[in-house]
This record gives C-alpha cells, structure tokens and sequence, in this order.
C-alpha cells in the first residue's frame, strides 16, 4: 500500500510539471466544430443511424492546480438522428419512410480537466441542454386502406420534447500554441420524449417510442485559448 501511495504521489507531481497555465489564472476559449449524434429505443419499426451537425461557442476555465482546471461552457448544438421507418398490417396500412430528426440545444457544460501531460488533458463532468427547437423531416410513402400518400413532410415535435437534457461529457483535449483540439462524447441521461406522449399523433406513424429514446453525441471541436 506505501508502494501505491508512493507511486501516485510521483505521478501527480509529475502532472503537476505539465500544468499549461498559471494556477489561479482564467482563459477563455471560442470554439466550433461538428457533431456525430445517434439515437437509441426508437422502437423496432426504427432503423437509426448517426446524423451530422455542428456546434459553436465558448468555454471559461479556471486553472484550480497545475494539473486540475475546471472549465464551463455555453454552446449552441444541432444534433438528433437520421432513421428508416417501415410499418406494415397486411392490406390495411403501410409506410416506408426516410426521418431526419432535427434537435437544437443550447448546452451548458461543466468539466473537470486533467492535464496528464503537457497541453493534453482529460476530461469529464455534466452538461446540461436547453430545447430550441424539434422538427422531424419524413420523406416517403404511407398508405391506408388502398388510399397513399407520398413526399416530405415537416413535422414540429417541440411540444412532445422535453425541454431540457442532461448528459455526461467524456473526452480529451489538445492545446498546442493556444489553439485547442478537443473531442468529447455525451452520454444522454434523459429522455427526448415526454412521459406518454405519442408522436404519431402529428407524424401519422405507429409504434415509435420517442418518450423512451435517448441522444447520444460524439463532438469534435477546434478553439483558440485566451487568457483572462
């Protein structure tokens, strides 16, 4: 046990050399960059798969130790889903459809960043997400009882949304001559849908479990520190 406690002494006076910035020192940090985000418990009629967005805005860090600097943030950040939809009961209804789940947030993360070397840091925390906006693009066909119907179709989902979303932000972090690589990912904690809200009120499309699913996104952004 000395010989552990001994070992993690060494090692974080070790981090401590790499520390990038002053302790006690504030920076500011504008950044932008693209998301990778996914859905999960769509339901079985759900073939999901990732969609692309992007993401823009700024964090403060406070520079606590030479290795531990807590930082918070305020982004924008477009994220959702991409999904096939197919539905079928026998000749009385069927749906091939393409969705394209279109979620707007501004977050709000606080992160704990741990310099393991020089300019590379380890991260994790809690973020918190404010709804914008929840639309659904269809694109396809649906018919019913021998009469179809086809197209795109824009559905607004805000009111079957939950205005707010928490997470669990994970990832690292590179600082090189200011400029900031950082890739993260956001476990989603909470549920897009509303408890027993049924969106195939306004979508038309049965069997979507959307008070049951949750986001998850991988982002990878480019920023340039300031100090304060």
């Amino acid at each position: 046990m000395k010989k552990v406690l001994l070992m993690a002494a060494v090692l974080l006076s070790s981090v401590g050399a790499f520390a990038q910035h002053e302790v006690g020192s504030f920076s500011i940090q504008p950044k932008a960059g693209m998301t990778v985000s996914s859905v999960t418990g769509m339901g079985e009629q759900i073939d999901a798969k990732s969609k692309i967005g992007f993401t823009a805005g700024a964090d403060a860090e406070y520079q606590a130790t030479d290795w531990l600097g807590i930082s918070a943030g305020v982004n924008y950040s477009l994220q959702g889903a991409k999904a096939n939809y197919s539905y079928s009961l026998g000749n009385v209804a069927n749906a091939t459809l393409d969705g394209d789940l279109k979620l707007g947030y501004v977050n709000v993360p606080v992160v704990a960043n741990v310099y393991v070397t020089k300019g590379l840091a380890l991260k994790a925390g809690v973020q918190f997400g404010f709804l914008t906006s929840s639309k659904m693009t269809l694109d396809g066909s649906i018919s019913a009882l021998g009469i179809g119907a086809g197209g795109s179709t824009d559905v607004d989902l805000k009111d079957y949304t939950n205005s707010t979303a928490i997470s669990i932000p994970m990832g690292i972090s590179y600082e090189y001559n200011n400029f900031v690589v950082d890739a993260r990912y956001n476990l989603g904690l909470t549920k897009l849908g509303k408890e027993n809200e049924d969106i195939s009120k306004v979508t038309g499309l049965a069997g979507i479990k959307y008070d049951e699913t949750k986001n998850n996104v991988f982002q990878i952004t480019l920023g340039y520190k300031f100090d304060l």
